[in-house]
């Protein structure tokens, strides 16, 4: 099977989770292109690549990850009629089956439920190390507010970052939500942190922060009316500030 242009979502073994499943449904939809369900049966001897599922038979004699797979597909279905969507099942390590997936699709979207919440993706869960190594586009969808819209993007000087500005403004025309496109800095390391450091002028750091910012955006705002954008610069580790900032947005934040 290929999986070229789709966007693959994980599900654990638990109930279908209809938050993220619905998320992935409508970036499916947004993309006109179609959904994979894909589960890996960690639990199951042997390390297979995600194969498609058989959907013939009786639905109610399906077990174990052909019943997962299985109720998935009926809610998706149920609740997007005019996607194509199919389902794929994988024994082994969910991360390596996950990559090989990755390989091919235009997107991956992973839970964070079940990893002690979205911050659970830095501390080396399934999600995490799917969004360290994948080579597609990987987005990480949490529980949030129903009402939320907003997007969250990092930004830096990077080519990495050129292109996660241009998902967010896809997900933003999508949600009708805002931008927020942030940079964070750091001063330089002191020796210890209690003393002072005169090799620094905080002032000056922060300027700098907003150059990066500035370039990195360029007319931005003139190359999309259409889109609500804001520009933030805040002093913190990157990974902590993009947390709180996402805090209340809507996924991937």
């Amino acid at each position: 099977m290929t999986y070229e242009n789709a966007v693959v979502v994980a599900i654990d073994d638990e109930e279908p989770d209809m938050p993220l499943l619905g998320w992935a449904a409508a970036e499916a939809a947004f993309r006109g292109t179609r959904l994979v369900i894909c589960h890996v049966c960690e639990w199951q001897p042997g390390d297979r690549a995600p194969q498609p599922m058989n959907e013939g038979g009786d639905p109610n004699l399906r077990l174990g990850p052909e019943r997962v797979v299985g109720e998935a597909l009926d809610a998706v279905r149920a609740a997007y009629p005019d996607l194509q969507v199919s389902g794929v099942i994988g024994t082994g390590s969910p991360q390596r089956g996950l990559l090989t997936v990755a390989e091919e699709a235009a997107m991956i979207v992973v839970g964070a439920r079940g990893i002690g919440g979205f911050a659970g993706l830095l501390m080396g869960s399934v999600s995490g190390q799917v969004a360290e190594h994948a080579s597609c586009l990987v987005a990480v969808a949490r529980p949030v507010d129903g009402s939320a819209a907003n997007i969250v993007v990092g930004i830096d000087s990077s080519p990495q970052s050129a292109r996660a500005l241009e998902l967010g403004l896809a997900e933003a025309r999508r949600t009708g939500g805002t931008l927020l496109a942030l940079h964070a800095y750091r001063y330089p390391p002191v020796a210890a942190a209690y003393a002072p450091n005169p090799g620094y002028n905080a002032n000056s750091h922060r300027e700098m922060a907003e150059r990066t910012l500035a370039e990195a955006l360029g007319d931005v705002e003139a190359r999309n009316p259409d889109v609500k954008i804001e520009r933030r610069i805040d002093h913190g580790p990157a990974a902590r500030v993009l947390l709180a900032a996402a805090d209340g947005a809507a996924p991937p934040g």
